[in-house]
């Protein structure tokens, strides 16, 4: 074994082993899945939409498709929907640290459908688990989306909540409709009950998106509890005002409080399905885009050159509250500029993305390039090598109204170049020039706001 892929290995395992146990979250590997009519095609299509699936439902921890595929590369085996599961198992616990394993095959079936054969294990020091091994018919290709979700669903143990959410809104609704009934036509109560009613209204509606597979099932569960927990609270009130008459008024308005709060948590669920409300909830990808953490230098960044320092931020937050500080001579500011990379992460060709970041300078002229590259092999003269195959740059123009203080830009970008190069990593270049000065810069984000079109 060859000392980059020692390390590269070890890296994978630490961070694998970290982040499960940071976040209580399996490590799940997908291989790639046999499909002998074409070469594997169709197979690693269906592998890369576990992965996503998988990565976007926020329940697991995934390996990133760079290093998954270059730990594969230097394997022996080669795992087909065939191979055993011991050694699958084997290949999964020593190499990637995997709690969960997917593999399978696709069969075509008739003129436009497939057959997906999903086999999924747990694995531990010493043993290999069955979790799942079924198939699911699919009579063409866009049926195949749903298959996976349904593997994913039933591998997390998650039940289908759309009847369980029904039930509960039919509860809500026939308790609102008994309410006003029971209440004697006091005035208060049928107007508390009215309101009720319009809100279960609005749940029913919402059923569809809210049981959406890419939001996340850990939220759903917890929404439905709080309105398993609302319904026996609508019900004792109920009781209370029938038998208390308006003594029992407050404890039904606090129903209707409790009620609101929920409706507030659903809006927020829903907004996710938006990019304003991804751009608002995801996860930022730059890591340590904030530089908060490190040592001598910010974690997740390149060394820092001459010229650039990590400081304190003017106006902090908090006692962590850093930034980076750029000083421009003439010199640097008229030839090539000062510049500072952030390490590369993950990217998911075509995409839709969200760039944003605080600057504050005195003079020099600012541009940040977002950088997109994909991993060549060797090939002829080259050595294998990460190339430049895409680039979003963002031109940073200070306000009128506020020339000397921080502001903040933003733009949107897709990583796709339509043609053989696929982006797969990023990094975010930071870069001041022109004319010298002081600069600084803080909060480097960005988010994924929409997932990029099914293409055949």
């Amino acid at each position: 074994m060859t000392c980059h892929r020692f390390v590269l290995m070890l890296a994978v395992l630490l961070f694998a082993i970290s982040v499960a146990h940071a976040d209580d979250k399996p490590v799940l590997v997908v291989y790639d899945f046999t499909s002998d009519f074409d070469e594997g095609q169709m197979g690693k299509w269906i592998a890369d939409m576990l992965r996503g699936h998988a990565r976007r439902s926020k329940m697991y921890v995934t390996i990133d498709a760079i290093t998954f595929a270059d730990l594969m590369a230097g394997q022996e085996v080669k795992v087909t929907g065939s191979t055993s599961a011991e050694v699958v198992g084997k290949l999964t616990r020593d190499t990637f640290a995997g709690d969960i394993f997917i593999y399978g095959q696709v069969t075509r079936k008739g003129a436009e459908g497939y057959r997906l054969t999903f086999k999924a294990y747990h694995v531990d020091a010493k043993t290999f688990e069955k979790l799942l091994e079924e198939s699911h018919d699919c009579p063409r290709k866009q049926f195949c989306s749903g298959a996976v979700d349904k593997v994913l669903k039933k591998l997390g143990g998650i039940e289908d909540i759309a009847e369980e959410w029904k039930k509960l809104a039919d509860n809500l609704k026939g308790f609102a409709a008994n309410w006003r009934e029971k209440a004697n036509a006091d005035e208060h109560v049928a107007d508390l009950a009215q309101a009720m009613k319009k809100w279960t209204d609005e749940l029913t509606s919402s059923e569809r998106k809210l049981t959406s597979y890419r939001m996340q099932e850990a939220a759903h569960r917890e929404i439905l509890d709080q309105f398993r927990k609302l319904v026996v609270d609508a019900g004792n009130s109920a009781d209370a005002l029938k038998e208390k008459g308006v003594q029992g008024l407050a404890g039904s308005r606090q129903v209707l409080v409790d009620a609101d709060r929920i409706a507030d948590n659903i809006t927020t669920w829903l907004d996710t399905e938006t990019p304003e409300g991804r751009w608002k909830t995801g996860a930022n990808l730059v890591r340590n885009g904030d530089f908060t953490h490190g040592q001598d230098t910010p974690a997740d960044w390149d060394p820092l050159p001459a010229g650039v320092t990590w400081v304190k931020h003017p106006k902090p937050k908090d006692k962590r509250d850093k930034c980076i500080r750029m000083d421009v001579n003439r010199k640097i500011a008229e030839s090539y500029g000062m510049i500072y990379y952030s390490k590369p992460f993950a990217i998911e060709e075509g995409a839709t993305y969200r760039f944003s970041v605080a600057a504050k300078t005195a003079r020099p002229d600012l541009k940040v390039f977002i950088k997109c590259y994909q991993q060549f092999d060797e090939k002829w003269d080259f050595k294998a090598q990460a190339r430049e195959v895409y680039r979003a740059p963002l031109h940073v123009y200070t306000p009128e109204d506020n020339k000397t203080g921080w502001n903040t830009y933003t733009r949107d970008f897709v990583p796709y170049t339509g043609n053989r190069n696929h982006p797969r990593f990023c990094r975010v270049m930071l870069y001041a020039y022109l004319r010298p000065g002081v600069v600084y810069w803080d909060d480097v984000v960005i988010k994924k706001i929409k997932d990029p079109p099914k293409r055949q």
